[in-house]
């Protein structure tokens, strides 16, 4: 009969470079949150601002209410009125 296996703890360099990468992980994710954290105020400043139209020609109107190709497509498709 084969004896059970017993665990035991060795020291190797897997010992050394999991808690190492682990730490070196955590340092990283630090960093880089400092560095995207105090811009994402102009971030969104930015995006809101492109949302704005920045010119004061105003946009032309479809014929179909909205300009979307289900209302052109719907407004071909309907039957006549009456």
């Amino acid at each position: 009969m084969v004896a059970t296996p017993k665990w035991r703890f060795e020291y190797n360099l897997n010992t050394l470079v999991i808690p190492f990468g682990f730490a070196g992980g955590l340092i990283a994710w630090g960093a880089t949150w400092e560095r995207v954290n105090p811009n994402q105020d102009s971030q969104a400043n930015s995006i809101d601002r492109l949302d704005k139209p920045t010119n004061a020609r105003p946009r032309r109107r479809s014929p179909f209410g909205k300009s979307t190709i289900t209302s052109f497509v719907t407004a071909r498709l309907a039957p006549p009125a009456g």
